[in-house]
């Protein structure tokens, strides 16, 4: 991984609407102008976009306003170490805010998860590339997951295939825990270790 890496904080997916908090993700040049794109294609968060565009144009004490704190629009941060598994047909739980659950299954998945330096922490992130991403009704049917998205709309990217087949990932990296020290961090080539609640958190949001 040659390319420098980013924190990039944008506002909680998951958190109720009377609260407040900033979540961390992580991302490549390419990964965060990808992000900025989507951005400025939706139309939405044009303080952090304009954000971004100072700090390209040099400006790189750029800042932008999240959950009500005035933080830098990116970090740098170092990659430590990376590692890419796959896994078949899987089924879990995912359990919103308000403790309501959702039944998520998957044809297949490509995990990539880094571990990254940010001043003293070390941040172990994934990224997830989902085939036929799948939730399941009331009724006992299932519904693709491919158009509708609560959370941060913008970073959810989804790639059709066929009438009926698609990819679905995120455009960042999640950040999902934070360590003192690498070795408790590195623990990534596991896929049983993985909490997929982040990358729900920007399908059903608080919904």
């Amino acid at each position: 991984m040659s390319e420098q890496y980013y924190l990039l904080r944008l506002w909680d997916p998951a958190l109720p609407p009377f609260v407040s908090g900033d979540r961390m993700y992580i991302g490549s040049e390419s990964d965060i102008q990808a992000t900025m794109a989507s951005i400025e294609k939706r139309g939405v968060s044009q303080e952090t976009l304009e954000a971004y565009k100072r700090y390209v144009s040099g400006d790189k004490t750029a800042t932008h306003s999240i959950a009500y704190r005035t933080v830098p629009i990116l970090e740098k941060v170092k990659v430590i170490r990376s590692s890419i598994m796959s896994i078949g047909e899987h089924k879990w739980e995912h359990i919103n805010t308000w403790n309501y659950p959702y039944y998520v299954k998957c044809d297949s998945a490509e995990i990539t998860r880094i571990i990254v330096k940010y001043k003293k922490k070390y941040l172990r992130c994934y990224k997830v590339i989902f085939k036929n991403l799948r939730c399941e009704n009331v009724d006992g049917t299932w519904y693709k997951l491919d158009t509708f998205f609560i959370g941060n709309q913008f970073l959810v990217d989804v790639q059709h295939l066929t009438d009926n087949d698609f990819t679905i990932t995120t455009l960042l990296y999640e950040a999902e825990t934070q360590h003192d020290t690498l070795e408790e961090a590195d623990d990534i080539d596991r896929s049983d270790n993985i909490d997929l609640k982040f990358f729900c958190d920007e399908i059903f949001g608080d919904g």
